[in-house]
């Protein structure tokens, strides 16, 4: 009895050797192989959201990382010709069309603290550029 008790602990102990091997190898192995297939693969550049112009967005005021005392502001700018104008903040979105000269404004709204304002253009050419502007407001004499 003590020939089987031995062997059934020899088989055992080999078998829990093995599937610890395995639990331990085989992800390093898996991730390898993963590696190795996604080298090969050649990544096509994805298309960019600049414009290929310079400037389509020209903002006049308020500059970025402007500290402002009143919580309400105007956004001044100018867009190349034939563009229209998404502003965007954590209060406020709105859709602009510039004047014939491709000036904009807009009247915006702005939480105590730190603001993000986002001003996106696409142009006729459906060339699309985005700025954003930080801007602080504090209810604080300066």
């Amino acid at each position: 009895m003590k020939k089987d008790v031995l062997l059934a602990l020899v088989i055992g102990f080999s078998i829990g050797t093995l599937i610890a091997f395995l639990a331990i190898k085989l992800p390093l192995f898996l991730a390898s192989e993963n590696s190795r297939q996604t080298a090969s693969v050649n990544p096509q550049p994805s298309p960019s959201i600049t414009s290929a112009k310079e400037n389509i967005i020209q903002i006049s005021s308020p500059q970025d990382q402007s500290i402002l005392s009143g919580p309400e502001f105007e956004l001044v700018g100018k867009l190349s010709t034939g563009a229209a104008v998404i502003v965007e903040s954590a209060l406020d979105s709105l859709v602009l069309t510039p004047d014939k000269n491709g000036t904009f404004s807009a009247e915006l709204k702005l939480s105590e603290g730190s603001n993000q304002i986002f001003v996106t253009a696409v142009d006729a050419a459906s060339v699309i550029e985005s700025k954003t502007l930080k801007l602080f407001y504090t209810s604080e004499k300066l």
